[in-house]
């Protein structure tokens, strides 16, 4: 025999259907926050010789990849030897401008202990890179003498086939 509803009945029975419908219930935290183990490494490093007259200089580059997301967590921007004598600006460019609220200070090892300590601790940053983004480490000299320059990304790399829209910066939990 069938199950018979009041009307009340049915319309909380209705009501409360539909708030499942629309709700998430996350298992776990998005890949964005914390990378799963399907999640790809991210770990991309460049060192490259620069001199006074080049101007600015792409060091490194992070192209989007379709249906994926790279997670940008922690970055290096140093000189090989002593950053207070080697005069290297660094800027980062996201789509082709400058990106905002990334201030590095020229002459100075974020993260490093003395001019010529290694390793490097790498500074935290967060980035979402997306399938049409670009995002480029760019260096430029002011120092007569050619340095060294060393550049780095670290985070992870996550499917991300719902990509949200650029005014929103929606995140998803990708189960």
């Amino acid at each position: 025999m069938p199950l018979t509803l009041l009307p009340y009945e049915q319309l909380a029975l209705a009501t409360f259907k539909n708030a499942l419908i629309r709700s998430s219930l996350p298992f776990r935290r998005p890949s964005n926050t914390d990378p799963t183990w399907w999640s790809n490494t991210l770990t991309k490093t460049a060192i490259a010789p620069l001199s006074s007259s080049q101007g600015w200089t792409n060091v490194l580059n992070l192209q989007g990849i379709p249906g994926w997301t790279w997670r940008i967590e922690k970055y290096v921007t140093t000189v090989v030897g002593d950053a207070t004598l080697a005069g290297i600006q660094w800027r980062f460019i996201l789509n082709g401008t400058i990106a905002p609220y990334m201030t590095i200070p020229t002459g100075v090892d974020v993260n490093k202990i003395g001019p010529n300590i290694w390793p490097v601790v790498p500074a935290e940053t967060f980035f979402l890179i997306e399938q049409k983004d670009n995002l480029i480490i760019q260096a430029k000299s002011t120092n007569i003498i050619q340095q060294m320059v060393v550049a780095g990304l670290f985070g992870w790399q996550y499917l991300n086939p719902n990509v949200a829209e650029k005014d929103k910066y929606e995140f998803i939990t990708d189960v």
